[in-house]
């Protein structure tokens, strides 16, 4: 999904629903995390940012099935990006990207990989993002090997384990802009899943 400044998101009715529904399918607990916490943010990311105005958000949902078309899993992804208060300079726009996916094997299935991914663009330059290493999680969540790096400023976040439970996995980072550049990323998403 391509997003720039003309690129609408969520409304608050549909982001609330969305809430709901994530609710649903991962429980409150999950659900709570779609917003992302500043306080927690400042302490993964960089000390003192600020969170401001929520300037794009929008969900994408996977299903992975088998040669027969049996669901063996379902993804849920929510992306959303804000305004740092916290500006290195005049001359620089700060954002920050949270990322935040869920997974539910069905009946068949049993959940292997689980990703979502940002790939700056149009002068962007990706200074921080968390997690920045690996990390256990019913498997292992950290940044994707191959779709991460300050020099592609790129970051994906992702999780790899064996799981026939629901597992989510939440990532973030900060991207500084000089002024006037346009604002834009390329936002991917993937679940992989194999047969019980």
């Amino acid at each position: 999904m391509m997003v720039d400044p003309d690129s609408d998101g969520l409304t608050d009715d549909e982001r609330e629903r969305y809430v709901d529904r994530m609710a649903e399918r991962y429980g409150s607990r999950a659900a709570d995390e779609i917003e992302p916490d500043a306080a927690a943010l400042s302490q993964q990311l960089q000390p003192g940012i600020a969170l401001e105005d929520r300037v794009w958000d929008g969900e994408q949902s996977l299903t992975v099935t088998d040669s027969a078309g049996t669901t063996l899993a379902e993804s849920d992804n929510y992306g959303a990006l804000y305004e740092n208060a916290q500006s290195s300079s005049l001359e620089e726009d700060d954002y920050v990207y949270w990322l935040w996916s869920g997974a539910r094997p069905r009946e068949a299935g049993v959940l292997r990989e689980l990703w979502s991914h940002v790939d700056v663009t149009g002068g962007g330059d990706v200074m921080v993002y968390d997690p920045g290493g690996d990390r256990k999680d019913n498997g292992t969540v950290g940044p994707h090997p191959e779709k991460t790096g300050q020099d592609t400023d790129e970051f994906a976040v992702r999780w790899q384990g064996k799981r026939t439970k629901t597992q989510r996995v939440t990532g973030s980072l900060t991207e500084s802009r000089g002024d006037g550049d346009e604002r834009s990323f390329e936002w991917t998403v993937h679940i992989t899943s194999e047969t019980r």
